[in-house]
């Protein structure tokens, strides 16, 4: 596991998996799969509570409705002060509008002990693991790994201030209702989107696609 910051020895994966299986109700699923991990690796079982329990550095939270959250707040203030951001102001967006015309047009970097690899790895970290609506910024923000600027360095940031401004936002796995849950199987229901711009980077005219997949 690396979140571009170097992971905690005590958090760092190794050959034994490590398996956190919240109670959400599919006990004869969950058993199945439990058992299919167990056949293959050497498992480590943990009850996750209200107050949570710190996994490969990431919060997991179970509320009184059988709720798993996931949050990486932690990750969020060590990034902040890695950048010397601890007491910034919070954003709104995660990038503003304009930005990706801004990152083309600058051609230098100020700053060169500035370490935007190591920033963008923990930002990919963090969106990969509890935050996919920084996503889009981390994409864009990949490409200029090699060669970064100004107007990146600056976006970069903005990203973090509003990763501080919502540091406890998270993902939530709910139990499945009966409403949502197949009629024949029982089993959640998986939903997907995909949708696409047309030709929407001005830089080399390509199409980005995006798509959504929810369980219920």
């Amino acid at each position: 596991v690396d979140d571009g910051m170097g992971t905690e020895p005590e958090t760092r994966a190794s050959r034994h998996s490590e398996s956190t299986l919240a109670r959400t109700g599919h006990h004869t699923l969950q058993s199945r799969f439990e058992m299919d991990l167990r056949s293959r690796f050497d498992l480590k079982t943990r009850e996750i509570t209200g107050e949570g329990q710190f996994i490969l550095g990431m919060l997991m939270q179970l509320d009184d409705n059988r709720r798993l959250k996931i949050s990486v707040a932690f990750k969020i203030d060590k990034l902040a002060k890695l950048l010397g951001m601890e007491h910034a102001n919070s954003a709104k967006v995660p990038m503003y509008r304009g930005t990706l015309q801004q990152l083309e047009d600058s051609k230098t970097l100020s700053d060169t002990s500035f370490p935007f690899a190591k920033a963008v790895g923990a930002l990919l970290w963090i969106a990969n693991n509890a935050r996919p609506d920084i996503a889009f910024t981390v994409n864009r923000l990949s490409r200029h790994l090699m060669n970064p600027t100004d107007a990146a360095v600056l976006a970069l940031k903005h990203c973090v201030c509003y990763l501080i401004g919502t540091r406890d936002l998270g993902i939530i796995y709910s139990s499945p209702c009966s409403k949502s849950t197949s009629a024949q199987t029982g089993l959640p229901t998986l939903t997907a989107y995909s949708d696409s711009d047309w030709a929407g980077d001005r830089t080399d005219f390509k199409s980005t696609t995006g798509f959504v997949l929810m369980v219920n």
